[in-house]
């Protein structure tokens, strides 16, 4: 039996590979730096022969197409075409929400916006976009015409849904507080939207009937939700050489993130202090403690794993038969894990 390790050593390189592909096709035959961007973006070397520097991300959602269309009874090769989709629309968001955020460091190195302006970050950002939906038509080749029309619509929705949840992050900066319930909005649209459709594009692939497809959808929703909770739990008490990320505190920036949150009902050193605004990167570190000291840490990973509990009883609902059912507990188990 293969263990998750041996999975990304077959899938990732092939979903790497069709990226390439793709950005090949339809940027060769431009002059400038756009495919140059997107490369960089994507931690590939921009050349006649494009080389991995090691600096991509996770991979986390193609994975999940190609181990949920294995699961689900169908070989995962003819999945290629939509986990690479899933991925440029992932990166898309990344490189806005980089701009939106104002982030100058993505996986280690200055992002898009900060290396090449605003301007020319937004036009990478939309080129990633609409590459995403050419990837997604590879399915006519491996699949059919009926699911490839059913995939690039939900990928389509998957975009919305996406975007709202950044809409709502964004306009929710200039309020003192949100609720939880806004909080959960948030979450559902920026970050879980995509794992849901990572997940339920597997059994779409695999021929499963529409029930089987949701049930696989609110696994993927489900695991989407968890991982956001641990990011935000990152944004904060994260260490910036081992995440990558931006130095920048998501209480610097404003966020109004699960600790944030939380740290208004439970902390009043922290509500009192947060209510004046104007966090600085010196003050955020005393503030992150203040928020350990109360609770507020330990509240946000016990929130992770609860909800990482309920995408493992969504996990069981799903039946698979094969050794994948083991490989996706111990994905579920390294997203909590990360650093």
């Amino acid at each position: 039996m293969m263990d998750l390790r041996k999975y990304q050593d077959i899938f990732l390189p092939a979903v790497e590979k069709e990226m390439q592909k793709i950005l090949s096709i339809n940027l060769g035959k431009f002059s400038g730096a756009l495919q140059e961007m997107l490369s960089y973006h994507l931690g590939w070397e921009s050349g006649t022969v494009i080389k991995k520097l090691g600096k991509g991300g996770k991979c986390i959602r193609p994975l999940l197409v190609l181990l949920c269309t294995e699961g689900a009874g169908q070989n995962w090769e003819s999945a290629i075409p939509a986990a690479a989709a899933v991925e440029l629309a992932h990166n898309f968001s990344l490189i806005h929400d980089d701009i939106e955020d104002v982030s100058d460091i993505r996986r280690g190195r200055e992002t898009i916006w900060k290396k090449w302006g605003v301007a020319q970050a937004i036009n990478a950002g939309d080129t990633m976009y609409s590459i995403a939906y050419k990837a997604m038509l590879g399915l006519e080749d491996t699949c059919n015409k009926e699911i490839t029309i059913e995939a690039t619509n939900l990928l389509g929705d998957t975009f919305i849904k996406l975007t709202y949840g950044q809409y709502l992050d964004i306009s929710f900066e200039s309020r003192e507080k949100i609720s939880i319930n806004e909080y959960w909005k948030i979450v559902e649209g920026k970050t879980a939207a995509l794992f849901g459709c990572s997940t339920k594009l597997g059994a779409m692939i695999a021929y499963n009937k529409e029930v089987e497809q949701d049930k696989y959808y609110q696994f993927g929703f489900s695991i989407g939700m968890a991982f956001q909770v641990f990011d935000d739990w990152l944004g904060i008490w994260g260490q910036l050489e081992k995440t990558g990320k931006s130095i920048i505190s998501d209480l610097v920036q404003g966020k109004k993130t699960l600790p944030v949150v939380l740290g208004m009902q439970n902390s009043k050193k922290f509500a009192r202090r947060w209510k004046e605004g104007g966090i600085s990167t010196r003050e955020a570190k005393d503030l992150a403690e203040q928020l350990r000291k109360d609770g507020v840490e330990q509240k946000v990973l016990f929130t992770a794993k609860e909800l990482n509990k309920k995408a493992l009883i969504n996990l069981e609902e799903l039946k698979i038969k094969n050794d994948i059912e083991i490989v996706l507990e111990e994905l579920m188990d390294s997203l909590l894990n990360r650093q």
